[in-house]
């Protein structure tokens, strides 16, 4: 599996490449040129490529994205790409503006901190609170073992926390399989990285992200969103139906759920939005197994 970062023309250079060394390899990550409609048209190496997006075809990340994903292909063209959510944040600007009866930053900049609204690719948006100027923790420096940024790190006291999520109070979680212990505030899991003021509210009930996949359908690449979705489907697919059956679920299958990632400080990830499809793997699971990957002995 190959992890990609970058924007760009090179994301087509990439796929070509990297294609053409190995054809079956998974490759997923960040590439921007991925999300455009003639990306296929360029990179002879498209077909199952994975990439974070913002809009796919047919998927409704909220009651806005239909209307807002036609009227843009039929004006340019082209499927929109992350860069096309200005579109959400000029009318966030002109609703902020008609609210305060003012172009002053002064008077416009308080209403967007408390301002929540849904946009065309999330359930709901807004953003993270300004520091309240006294509350501390640390943080690590992912892929750093033992190094962590100070303790003076500025971090969201308990009450911003539960305003932005409040199902917390009633959560629980095992850490090792054996034990339930109900969720607690600790100021170290909410400092302001990555919970930066005024940058958008993460979390299943807010804003997400996506993922795509360039799939073969009826003989053409089609561009098919693959995640947020619902990989266990007897389980809940939202958190509403989640914390409903939580009081029920014991401690190995309640740390299994998070170690998984099903269950975490943001929410239950067991979630889907209507139109997202079915992610391929079958030609790569084929590549591993031909080429003897499969037991880590290609490199």
């Amino acid at each position: 599996m190959i992890l990609t970062i970058m924007s760009g023309p090179v994301g087509v250079t990439y796929a070509n490449r990297i294609g053409a060394k190995l054809p079956g390899v998974l490759t997923f990550g960040i590439n921007v040129e991925a999300q455009r409609v003639g990306f296929p048209g360029v990179a002879a190496y498209a077909k199952n490529l994975i990439f974070q997006d913002s809009w796919a075809p047919g998927v409704q990340f909220s009651d806005k994205t239909s209307a807002f994903y036609s009227a843009f292909v039929a004006k340019t063209g082209e499927k929109p790409i992350y860069t096309a959510g200005t579109y959400d944040a000029v009318l966030a600007l002109s609703e902020c503006i008609e609210a305060v009866d003012s172009l002053s930053s002064a008077a416009i900049i308080p209403q967007y901190e408390v301002m929540t609204r849904v946009t065309t690719s999330a359930k709901l948006t807004g953003l993270y609170p300004k520091w309240d100027g006294a509350t501390n923790g640390t943080h690590p420096f992912y892929g750093y073992p033992g190094l962590s940024y100070p303790l003076s790190t500025q971090a969201l006291n308990q009450g911003q926390v539960l305003a932005l999520y409040p199902w917390l109070t009633s959560a629980k979680y095992s850490d090792n399989g054996a034990t339930i212990y109900n969720w607690a505030y600790n100021s170290t899991k909410w400092t302001m990285l990555p919970h930066t003021t005024h940058d958008l509210i993460y979390g299943s009930e807010w804003i997400t992200g996506s993922f795509s996949q360039w799939q073969n359908v009826s003989g053409t690449l089609e561009k098919v969103s693959i995640w947020p979705k619902a990989w266990y489907p007897g389980l809940p697919t939202n958190l509403t139906a989640w914390l409903a059956i939580l009081p029920g679920i014991n401690a190995s299958t309640l740390y299994g759920l998070n170690q998984l990632g099903l269950w975490d400080q943001y929410g239950w990830w067991n979630i889907e939005y209507p139109g997202t499809g079915t992610v391929t793997l079958a030609e790569w699971i084929g590549w591993l197994s031909a080429t003897g990957a499969l037991n880590g002995t290609l490199y």
